[in-house]
């Protein structure tokens, strides 16, 4: 580490490093501060020290460069801002953050649609920003279900009702792309970006993804195996779409269910992030016992936290996974350490796509509503591996870091799952009464007596 920056708790660099942002090691309260330069200005000339009055890294930047922004056309040292539509605005942001897969979506989806008439994105204003949650709420009346695959550019879930989640996530990317630009000097001030307060309450908040129960799982992976069965001993020749298709959406299952993580961080997946590891303790050597280890890269979480994740199933995935390269081998389609594991048959370099064919499936099968009559997706199957990770008794943090998500976000969304095991931890070791119900008294009831004998001889003694 550069010696310069010893003193410094956190610091960080803004608008192209005339704006330094910092906390000293010796701030008690962690507050925020700003140096400002402007660029063809001397040092001697203008440079300014300033607390920014806040100990939160995001209010920070805004501040700080709302700052650098009024004093940079206060002294005018610099040519104007030249006028950035909000197509280049968000090409701009895609070639810095070309893995931002979910922005892309919601850029083609939602925002493009919306925005993209706008010439200077310097009139974006708290107004405009609120039409378009507005437009958002009501986008299923112009919405026409496709006939076919879902494209770019068409909704993939245009209900009348959209959950808070999926806004949530909308609001994150239009947050994203906001925030660059007002960083780059691209935006001279930020508008709120957030819902609408009025939307977010219509908005529901339950679970609106079906569920597997154990169940409806078995009759999905008894039913998927059967199916590749049938196609496999066809006496014709089987075409490679049918054969790959099948097996691919049979791999994708027991992948996800296994190993709890996204559909879209499996989809991405490469053959090099499969791996096979020996126990290391001297038990799981004698025993010959094995784990699957996934590596989950950056470029691939949705987090963009890189994370390795053990399977709930000793080496049985890794087994799965070398029964699809046998398929993928059969067909000539590539296996390459940098090749996706579940790529396209017709060009293997681009990821396939099994949302469609599998809700094909599950209508075909019965399985496509759960018992509250719920459309079952590839993302349930997440919830179900965490569902029975929680009801064997795993330790929750040990779930939500193979999953890749937070212990909040899990206490909110499978408390029902985790509330007996939490019992039995909560009760390990306690003594249990003629019923078999734990004791919760802390003290017994006869020491309980006793200590009360105690008090009146006490009280006794003092009266004599």
């Amino acid at each position: 580490m550069d010696k310069s920056y010893e003193s410094y708790r956190r610091w960080k660099h803004l608008c192209g490093g005339n704006v330094f942002i910092y906390i000293t090691k010796t701030s008690k309260s962690r507050i925020w501060q700003a140096r400002i330069s402007l660029p063809g200005v001397p040092a001697e000339t203008f440079l300014l020290r300033k607390s920014l009055r806040t100990s939160s890294e995001e209010d920070a930047i805004v501040r700080a460069t709302n700052l650098y922004h009024d004093y940079l056309h206060k002294h005018r040292v610099d040519e104007p801002l030249g006028m950035t539509s909000w197509r280049d605005l968000v090409t701009a942001y895609e070639e810095d953050f070309p893995d931002k897969t979910k922005f892309q979506s919601d850029a083609d989806t939602y925002l493009n649609p919306f925005f993209g008439d706008v010439r200077d994105v310097r009139d974006i204003d708290t107004a405009l920003v609120r039409r378009f949650w507005f437009w958002r709420w009501e986008r299923h009346k112009d919405f026409k279900k496709p006939k076919g695959r879902v494209g770019k550019g068409v909704a993939y879930n245009a209900s009348p009702t959209p959950h808070q989640n999926t806004l949530k996530a909308l609001e994150v990317s239009l947050k994203a792309v906001l925030n660059w630009g007002h960083q780059n000097g691209r935006l001279l001030s930020l508008p709120n970006y957030r819902i609408p307060k009025e939307i977010w309450k219509k908005a529901p908040s339950d679970n609106s993804r079906g569920r597997f129960d154990l169940q409806a799982y078995r009759q999905l992976v008894r039913k998927l195996y059967r199916r590749a069965e049938m196609i496999r001993k066809r006496e014709t020749n089987t075409l490679k779409q049918q054969r790959v298709g099948i097996e691919r959406v049979r791999f994708m299952v027991l992948l996800i269910s296994n190993s709890c993580i996204r559909p879209t961080e499996a989809y991405r997946l490469q053959h090099k992030h499969f791996k096979r590891r020996e126990g290391e303790s001297p038990e799981e050597r004698e025993k010959g016992v094995a784990y699957t280890e996934i590596e989950i890269p950056k470029s691939v979480a949705k987090t963009s936290k890189a994370r390795t994740v053990i399977t709930h199933d000793y080496d049985s995935t890794y087994r799965y996974y070398e029964r699809f390269k046998e398929v993928l081998d059969e067909y000539d389609l590539p296996t390459g350490p940098d090749d996706f594991v579940f790529c396209k048959t017709r060009d293997p370099s681009q990821v396939a796509s099994m949302s469609f064919y599998f809700r094909k499936l599950l209508e075909e099968f019965g399985l496509h509503k759960d018992d509250k009559g719920r459309n079952r997706v590839l993302y349930s199957l997440r919830s179900f591996g965490i569902t029975m990770a929680l009801e064997r008794g795993v330790p929750i943090h040990i779930v939500s870091f193979n999953a890749g998500t937070s212990v909040r976000m899990i206490e909110s969304n499978y408390w029902n799952s985790i509330s007996w095991s939490l019992r039995e931890v909560i009760n390990k070791g306690r003594k249990v009464n003629s019923s078999g119900m734990p004791v919760f008294a802390v003290i017994e009831d006869e020491e309980m007596e006793e200590l009360e004998r105690e008090e009146v001889k006490k009280k006794n003694k003092r009266l004599s």
